[in-house]
């Protein structure tokens, strides 16, 4: 018969249709062998609520001419609610909250020597609460033959934290026709996030007989297991070094080279954990390495001619009236942490199939979730591993720029420029096993008239 227990289920978290209407009372009405139970149309409203609140402290201390600091601190506090599926009972918020304080002392040695110094801390907190958190180990439920999803949003729980903590020291230096600057930043983040795919059980039912009997799902019974969380705890570390040049009084060249090290997450290496996956020679889950060779160029120029006759003042006007900028310069970018949060070895989570208890299942907890033991066989490991690390490749743009400027009278000016852009290395999903499709199976053929059964079956 109907379990009271599902019944309370639907009477307590999901909302029900104000009325019957006759359509879908003949289209689903027919529940257990008994014809007419009413359905009707549920409307249910999107929450529309946020809230920010925001707060900025500036100090700035000067104590004399040789010393500058500057202090800031700012606060977020984000909030948001999100639909959940069934119910208002299953919508959830979603907090993003931030802490920012920097200092900056600057120094002035001379006329000739100022040093800058930055020290900064960022931390960020991600989380997505259900409201009624009663309901934080809530099911999702699908019943295929109603079309109805029941629970909260299927990505829950999810959450995550970031710290950061930088120190960064510059030294300009003025000698003569060169103005010199050196640097170096440090950069140690300390962070993760919790994610566990159907964590919470994600069950599928063809037909709404089967749950109300709380019977055991028949299409989807999946619940996952394992360890969910990342820690990508990381450093990074930067120096550079430029040079203004100052050749003619209207012609400076600007050099500058730039190094960065990335170092590798933390949880990265937990891949060597799938070594008994490896085909020597052909595919091994070990450590990934690092990038060390990011050396970042760039070079510029800009100048102002001065050509004095016809010709020149028609294109760059009297002296000082125009200048023409040039630059190559390659930036490097930070490989982000899902690249490796999303590729795990089968050794830390996996998912348990069809599961638990036949009768009284949603009752009885629905799924095992029971603690995951790895199975270390070669053979098991690679046909769950998904995905995989591979060594580390730090992406970075070139960019080339060349840019005009024209005074025109006193009020007016033109500028032209141009800038290309060419982005490397850039991170693409590849899929390694994927069989070789023919040219044919990409083309969709086109029907003059109405397609038989047979060519419809031949595509």
């Amino acid at each position: 018969g109907v379990s009271p227990f599902v019944i309370n289920i639907f009477r307590n978290n999901v909302t029900l249709a104000p009325t019957a209407d006759a359509a879908n009372t003949a289209l689903f009405g027919n529940i257990l062998g008994r014809t007419g139970i009413p359905f009707g149309n549920v409307i249910l409203p999107i929450p529309a609520f946020q809230q920010q609140k925001s707060y900025q402290v500036n100090i700035d201390h000067l104590p004399n001419e040789k010393n500058q600091f500057r202090y800031r601190y700012s606060r977020t506090r984000f909030l948001a609610e999100q639909a959940g599926n069934g119910g208002l009972a299953f919508n959830n918020n979603s907090v993003f909250d931030t802490d920012l304080f920097s200092l900056n002392y600057i120094r002035t040695f001379n006329s000739n020597i100022i040093n800058d110094l930055r020290i900064s801390y960022l931390r960020t907190i991600a989380d997505t609460p259900l409201k009624d958190q009663s309901l934080s180990n809530f099911p999702n439920l699908t019943i295929e033959s109603l079309n109805l999803e029941i629970g909260p949003q299927g990505n829950l729980p999810q959450s995550g934290y970031d710290n950061n903590y930088q120190i960064y020291d510059s030294l300009t230096w003025v000698t003569g026709s060169h103005t010199f600057k050196f640097g170096a930043d440090f950069r140690r983040y300390i962070g993760g996030g919790k994610f566990l795919p159907r964590e919470r059980g994600d069950y599928s039912y063809t037909t709404f007989d089967l749950l109300l009997q709380d019977f055991a799902p028949d299409n989807v019974n999946i619940r996952g297991v394992g360890n969910g969380s990342f820690v990508g705890n990381n450093h990074r570390f930067f120096t550079f070094a430029q040079d203004d040049w100052k050749i003619r009084p209207n012609f400076t060249v600007n050099l500058g080279v730039r190094y960065e090290y990335q170092g590798l997450y933390r949880d990265a290496k937990s891949q060597i954990t799938a070594a008994n996956a490896n085909v020597p020679g052909v595919f091994e889950f070990g450590i990934p390495t690092v990038d060390k060779n990011n050396f970042a160029p760039r070079i510029g120029f800009a100048w102002s001619p001065n050509w004095d006759n016809a010709v020149g003042r028609f294109l760059f006007g009297n002296q000082g009236e125009s200048s023409i900028r040039g630059n190559f310069a390659r930036s490097y970018f930070a490989n982000f942490s899902n690249l490796v949060s999303n590729s795990v070895p089968p050794t830390l989570q996996g998912e348990l199939q069809f599961t638990g208890s036949a009768t009284n299942f949603l009752q009885s907890g629905g799924a095992l979730n029971l603690p995951y033991v790895p199975n270390l066989t070669p053979a098991f490991l690679r046909a769950n591993a998904g995905s995989y690390i591979v060594d580390q490749v730090v992406p970075y743009a070139d960019a080339i720029t060349f840019s005009y400027q024209r005074q025109l009278g006193a009020n007016n000016g033109i500028e032209i420029r141009y800038l290309r852009t060419m982005g490397r290395e850039m991170p693409v999903q590849v899929q390694l096993n994927a069989r070789q499709v023919p040219n044919a199976a990409y083309v969709i053929p086109t029907f003059l008239t109405a397609p038989t059964a047979t060519q419809l079956t031949s595509l």
